[in-house]
């Protein structure tokens, strides 16, 4: 058995994330294996871990998109390219746009790679590349994702913003928007710079009927927080606390905070019950 077949039938995954030519060759040359000179190792391909770096990247990137329609057990994509063109998001959308990819379920990517958010329907979990916030959820203020489920992404004051001719951050998008383009969602993540945009802002969400977990993220690559951290943390846990005991949808059960604090350590907080919150 060839060391690709071998590596494929163990894990499941193609992973380059590398920053020069010779890897991507690699990574072209591993494509090809799968897809033309090897097709039954496709159905073993679960996971895609890439990083698309300047070096060929547009034939890389329409080779990918490609290949990606002929993984059919393919479930997880992680996604993330380096240039910083002008019109890169111009041609990543038509890249993309010329296949579905109904396999996929969770999707993780970078800003410059969310046009393939518009391929997969059946997406049902949305991560930011390594965990970092982005603008990626423009698409989402047009756009309804009814099948999303789970938003990993910290959402921060730039992430829901609509844009315009005159400014990149023309106006925030309220709370109420994400409940409409997101009405499904059961896991959410929010970032404290959101969450320092008051509870008013948070408050619309109260309308997602099948919530169960709030994420504050406040470990994320952001400004300090006030001196008060910890009272900040305390007031923002009550917020989401109260948040998910106004939920009366019976079938949601097992609901909880969960904390990840600015030194990185998780705390999970349970929700048990309908509370009253004096002072909203």
């Amino acid at each position: 058995m060839k060391a690709d077949e071998r590596t494929l039938r163990d894990s499941g995954e193609l992973y380059y994330c590398w920053t020069d030519k010779t890897h991507m060759k690699e990574l072209v040359r591993q494509l090809e294996v799968v897809t033309i000179r090897d097709p039954s190792l496709a159905v073993h391909v679960n996971i895609l871990n890439v990083t698309v770096v300047d070096h060929e990247f547009k034939s890389i990137m329409e080779k990918l998109a490609r290949c990606i329609a002929l993984l059919p057990n393919l479930h997880t994509v992680q996604l993330r390219t380096m240039p910083a063109w002008s019109y890169l998001e111009c041609f990543m959308s038509n890249v993309f746009k010329q296949y579905t990819y109904p396999q996929i379920r969770t999707v993780a990517v970078c800003s410059r790679a969310s046009p393939i958010m518009e391929s997969c329907p059946g997406m049902v979990r949305l991560y930011a590349y390594n965990g970092l916030q982005y603008g990626c959820l423009d698409h989402f203020v047009e756009k309804s994702y009814s099948q999303v489920e789970v938003l990993g992404t910290p959402v921060d004051k730039y992430s829901l913003t609509k844009h315009s001719v005159e400014s990149k951050y023309h106006s925030f998008v309220k709370g109420e928007t994400l409940v409409q383009s997101l009405p499904n969602l059961r896991d959410i993540t929010l970032d404290r710079l959101i969450l320092g945009r008051a509870f008013d802002w948070i408050k619309p969400i109260m309308q997602l009927r099948n919530l169960q977990t709030i994420r504050l993220r406040m470990d994320s690559d952001t400004p300090a927080l006030p001196h008060d951290r910890h009272r900040a943390c305390a007031e923002w846990i009550k917020w989401s606390q109260h948040i998910l005991s106004q939920n009366q949808n019976p079938d949601i059960v097992n609901k909880q905070v969960i904390l990840t604090d600015p030194d990185g350590k998780v705390t999970v907080y349970v929700v048990a019950g309908l509370a009253k919150y004096v002072g909203l």
